[in-house]
């Protein structure tokens, strides 16, 4: 299987990678500058113009479409695969998370794990506070991939949930994966939830709106 950590930076998204990693049969990369989304523009534009060929004598293309699928398939799986789950993290998905609909296209065995956090916090970790629009960016950011996360099957967690084995093994478990208690310390240590991070202001299940004013409540909740 192929696994996608879609995250931000200063999420905890290394952490979450480490606590995969402690698992037997999983093997997640670290970043890659964005090269998978490069490939899948790459992919989507040679889709549009096989499309456009037929019609436009200078756009002629012969290629064979699933030809370079089963190519790109294929190339994802010498760089990156190592193990029976096996992928890599990247924090660049800002306005390109449709593209994810074609890598689902071209490798279908994909799960996408979500990881947020809130915005409150995170705008001001490291980087982010030499930005004074990046809380605005990181609420964008949410709600993009608020609106991604119901369109396919997807795990999904937040900075607070790494702190908590109980929500983590529950997780993996639906990778086949097993996450034992010494593999959690080993990546956590003692550090506990309720000792080290103050409750989010916002709601858990969008990370947009206040707990106590939030569109998304009237929506169903459903623990992915």
């Amino acid at each position: 299987m192929l696994l996608i950590l879609v995250t931000t930076g200063r999420s905890g998204s290394t952490t979450l990678r480490n606590l995969i990693n402690g698992c037997p049969k999983a093997h997640i990369h670290g970043e890659c500058w964005g090269a998978l989304i490069d490939l899948l523009i790459f992919y989507r534009k040679m889709k549009r113009t096989l499309h456009t060929s037929p019609n436009s004598p200078e756009w002629e293309n012969n290629f064979d479409l699933m030809e370079l699928k089963d190519h790109i398939h294929k190339m994802i799986e010498s760089i990156w695969k190592q193990d029976e789950v096996f992928g890599f993290k990247d924090i660049r998905w800002y306005n390109r998370l449709d593209l994810l609909d074609d890598l689902i296209e071209i490798y279908p065995d994909t799960m996408i794990w979500y990881h947020t956090r809130d915005p409150e916090s995170q705008s001001k970790s490291s980087w982010w506070l030499s930005n004074s629009k990046s809380k605005d960016h990181l609420i964008e950011l949410n709600q993009q991939i608020f609106n991604q996360k119901k369109l396919h099957p997807c795990i999904s967690t937040t900075f607070d949930d790494l702190f908590n084995i109980d929500v983590m093994q529950k997780k993996l478990t639906q990778l086949n994966l097993t996450l034992s208690t010494n593999a959690y310390d080993k990546v956590i240590g003692e550090k506990s939830q309720s000792s080290v991070h103050d409750k989010s202001p916002y709601c858990p299940y969008c990370l947009v709106g206040t707990t106590k004013e939030c569109y998304c409540n009237i929506l169903p909740r459903l623990d992915f």
